[in-house]
C-alpha cells in the first residue's frame, strides 16, 4: 500500500513537471514574440526610458508601465500570403 502511494505521487510529480516544463516553453515563446515587437518598434534608448520610468508590482504581479504615445510612427504590414512567410530572428 505504501509503495504505491509512493510510485502514484512520484508519477503525478512527472506529470506535473512535464506540465510546468510545457508552460514555460510557451511563456518564453510568447517573450521572445513580444521582446521582438517591442525592440522592432522601439529604440533601446526608448526602451531604457521607459523601463526607468515604469514600477513592479510585487502583490499584482504586473507592472505599471506609465502612458506614452507614438509621434509619427505607423504600422504598415505588408500583404503576405500564407505560403509566404518569412522569419526574421531579432536574437
Amino acid at each position: 500500500m505504501l509503495y504505491t502511494e509512493i510510485r502514484d505521487l512520484k508519477y503525478e510529480n512527472e506529470i506535473e513537471k512535464e506540465e510546468n516544463a510545457f508552460a514555460l516553453k510557451q511563456y518564453y515563446k510568447d517573450y521572445k514574440l513580444y521582446k521582438g515587437i517591442v525592440r522592432f518598434v522601439l529604440s533601446e534608448q526608448e526602451i531604457k526610458k521607459i523601463t526607468e520610468l515604469s514600477q513592479w508590482r510585487e502583490d499584482q504581479e504586473e507592472w505599471r508601465i506609465q502612458p506614452f504615445h507614438f509621434k509619427e510612427k505607423v504600422l504598415k504590414l505588408p500583404t503576405i500570403r500564407p505560403h509566404q512567410g518569412i522569419q526574421i530572428n531579432f536574437f
